[in-house]
Order: C-alpha cells, then sequence, then structure tokens
C-alpha cells in the first residue's frame, strides 16, 4: 500500500535543477497530478486516486478512520515497489475517484470557505451525502457515516407529517431522479428506514429515467438494481389505485354544518373533482402523496368552494394519504422492521355524508 521515496543521484546536467522542479518533473513523466486543494507541502502521506494526488496528513485521517489508522501502523516496505512515485512520503493508492475523496477531505480538513457557524440550514448536495455513506462505510469512519445518515433519514423519513411538508420530497436542490442513489445507500448501509419514502419517489419518475438513472458530476452512473427496478414497476400498479381511492374518498358528497352554502359547495365539490377528468393521471396517479394545493391552484371550481368544506376536503385527503402511507412498505413489496408510519390517523372534521 506504502511506496517511500527511493533517493536518485542527479546526473551533472540537472545539478542546477531545484528539488521542486525535479519531482515535478518526475510527476509529470507519471501522469500524476497534485490536486490543487488538498496538497500541503508538509503533508506526511500522499493519497492516489486515480492519476490524482492528496497530500495531507496521517494523524488526521487515523482520528477520523480505523481503516486507515490500522493502514498506517503497518511497517513499510525498505524499498518501494515497482512504479511507485518517487516522493518523499509514504504513498497510499486508492480504488476511489478523486471527486469523492476531495469531499471526504473537506469534511475532515476544513477550509477557510467553511461555514462553521451558520443561521442559515446548509443542504449538502446529493454527490456529497453519496460520498459521505459510500467512503464512511468502506473506510469506517463511523462518525462522518452517521452524520450522513441522519441527513436521510431526516429528508426520507418514516413520519409522514415531515415528510408531507418537502416540496417534490427531496432536500432542497436535489431532483427527485436522485432518490435512486438515496435507495443504493440504504442496500448498501442496510439503513431500511430510509427505502420506502426513497422508492415511492422512484416510483413518481419517468419510465426512462427509472430505467438509466442518471450520471453523478463525476461521471458515474447511477442505477437502480434490477431487484429495485422490478419493485418499483411492480407498485405502479398498486399506489395508482391507492391514489384513486383517497381521492375518490375525499370527495365523496358531504355535509357540513359549518357551511352556509351548502349546494353551491357541493356543486363546486363535484365540478372540482369532474374537472380532473381532462387529464386522468390526476386521480389515478402514481404519486399519491400530491398536496392539496396540487389539486386546488388555478382551478376556477375550487373558488366557489367555501373554506369550510376546503378544509373537510383537505382533512380527507390527508388522512387518506395518511393511511396510505402507513401501509406504503407493504404496497412496495418490501418489509421495514418498526415502520414508525402507523401514527394514529388524523379525525376528520365533523360533517355528515350525503346524496347530491
Amino acid at each position: 500500500m506504502f511506496a517511500s521515496t527511493s533517493s536518485k543521484r542527479p546526473r551533472e546536467d540537472d545539478v542546477e535543477a531545484s528539488p521542486a522542479q525535479t519531482k515535478k518533473t518526475c510527476l509529470d513523466a507519471y501522469g500524476f497530478v497534485r490536486d490543487g486543494e488538498f496538497w500541503y507541502q508538509d503533508g506526511t502521506i500522499i493519497l492516489v486516486a486515480r492519476n490524482v494526488q492528496f497530500r495531507v496528513y496521517k494523524g488526521i485521517l487515523a482520528d477520523h478512520s480505523s481503516v486507515f489508522a490500522d493502514m498506517f501502523s503497518i511497517p513499510q516496505p525498505a524499498s518501494p515497489p515497482a512504479g511507485a512515485l518517487p516522493l518523499d512520503c509514504p504513498v497510499v493508492y486508492l480504488d476511489d475517484i478523486p471527486e469523492d475523496i476531495r469531499y471526504i477531505l473537506r469534511a475532515l480538513y476544513p477550509k477557510t470557505y467553511a461555514s462553521l457557524v451558520s443561521v442559515e440550514p446548509q443542504i449538502a448536495t446529493f454527490d456529497a451525502i453519496s460520498a459521505y455513506v459510500r467512503l464512511g462505510h468502506k473506510y469506517q469512519m463511523d462518525h462522518l457515516l452517521a452524520q450522513a445518515l441522519d441527513f436521510l433519514r431526516h429528508y426520507f423519513p418514516t413520519d409522514f407529517e415531515k415528510w408531507k411538508t418537502y416540496k417534490d420530497y427531496v432536500p432542497e436542490s436535489w431532483t427527485p431522479v436522485q432518490a435512486i442513489g438515496v435507495v443504493n445507500i440504504s442496500r448498501l448501509t442496510a439503513c431500511g428506514s430510509i427505502l420506502p419514502a426513497a422508492l415511492s419517489v422512484c416510483c413518481t419518475l419517468e419510465g426512462s429515467e427509472l430505467l438509466q438513472g442518471f450520471e453523478r458530476k463525476d461521471g458515474t452512473k447511477e442505477k437502480l438494481t434490477e431487484e429495485d427496478t422490478a419493485l418499483c414497476f411492480t407498485a405502479l400498479n398498486k399506489l395508482t389505485q391507492a391514489s384513486a381511492r383517497v381521492m375518490l374518498e375525499a370527495f365523496a358528497p358531504f355535509t357540513s354544518p359549518e357551511c352556509l352554502s351548502r349546494k353551491e359547495c357541493q356543486r363546486g365539490v363535484q365540478a372540482l373533482l369532474y374537472s380532473y377528468t381532462d387529464d386522468s393521471r390526476t386521480i389515478a396517479d402514481h404519486h399519491p402523496f400530491r398536496p392539496w394545493s396540487y389539486y386546488t391552484e388555478g382551478s376556477r371550481h375550487a373558488l366557489i368552494i367555501c373554506a369550510t368544506c376546503q378544509r373537510i376536503l383537505r382533512s380527507r385527503l390527508e388522512n387518506g394519504q395518511r393511511r396510505t402511507w402507513n401501509q406504503l412498505p407493504q404496497l412496495l413489496g418490501i418489509t421495514v422492521e418498526g415502520w414508525s408510519g402507523q401514527a394514529d390517523e388524523g379525525e376528520d372534521e365533523e360533517y355528515s355524508e350525503s346524496t347530491p
């Protein structure tokens, strides 16, 4: 794993070259480049990922990673292996991509631009979280791994009340297709609690996105396994049925003792429901957790429904969605031990069933 420096006698015509120039020439010859962000001249270890070198400090790496700590405790070979770089400190060759190493080092070696104290919440990118989890898991950086998984548990929760507050059901600045990566993280780490929410987002994707996945910034492809792809396609029909059931139950005729214009409101309710037939996917949708505003925004029919009746409709819709949420693992064909979505269902506001 390690390579130490080999001393080479300079040729007479190289005597005037400085040590730095000599090393740079060697690096160029080997095709390696120094990372522009993490190269400390007094660093005590060089990490090589593909053709990029990172010169950092062994002690800090060992503090955060038991794997690196054990690695550094192994005595170095008396002579460097064939092809090793002619440098003045140990070298570790990694099979990771440079972009992932850079994310990890940013967490372990904060720069002056790092936000250490902030009143605004800092939303990590998918690429950063993915690197923290995969390399944290690989190199046993337990603290970093735990924080990354806590982040995912926050945004892919078991609690429906929290889940319904997230726009697009992913962290801000993320895109829904990146839920594919969250599914893969769940499988890698056996973090089952984030799997239902992540899979449900995957089920909202277009077929091509679901099959092809997405490309990360480093050019690598993030895709679902064949097994998880099959789970999603199988679940689509069940989620669509659940969505239609929730909608029809929410819009079933009712009267409220607080409504002062019952007939007009009921006409508005039925007209609003009928307007969705222009696009059947509004009712039979494979996304059963859309907010109330999705169904009413920009609708002239919603304007004639009084605030009381709209509140009842919204309550009925969300209670139906909550029941669907409680059944989500079953609908997805998975088992999640201790699924805490089984919270008490909210009570509908007072109303009575009626016929139009």
